[in-house]
């Protein structure tokens, strides 16, 4: 589990670049009619999407659960990208207080059950 909410505090600090690179980010968005640029927008999205559902997948959650945390984190962070651009001093002081919010707002992940030990 701690190797998942490390990956996931690497992408809620991505946010925290400078605003050029945010402004790239809300660029790429307002961009998305494009047919070229939808594509590749479409092909990061998803294979960010399916890495964190392969994480969330390997801590044991059923594929439906793993599918839909992987959603909600990705929509986290592109969420806050947009306000990083929309309103930057909205964005929080204190970036682990976020972070634990956002945790804690993902619930507790619990690895697969395992059988216990067979006596004797």
């Amino acid at each position: 589990m701690t190797d998942v909410r490390q990956r996931l505090h690497l992408m809620l600090d991505a946010t925290l670049q400078s605003p050029r690179s945010r402004s790239l980010y809300a660029a790429l968005a307002e961009a998305a009619g494009d047919p070229i640029v939808k594509r590749v927008l479409n092909r990061v999205a998803s294979a960010r999407i399916e890495y964190l559902e392969t994480c969330y997948r390997e801590l044991g959650l059923a594929p439906a659960q793993a599918k839909a945390k992987a959603v909600f984190v990705y929509a986290a962070y592109r969420g806050l990208l947009q306000v990083a651009h929309e309103a930057p001093a909205m964005l929080p002081t204190d970036w682990s207080s976020y972070a634990a919010v956002v945790l804690e707002a993902l619930g507790p992940v619990q690895g697969p059950k395992r059988r216990p030990a067979r006596q004797g």
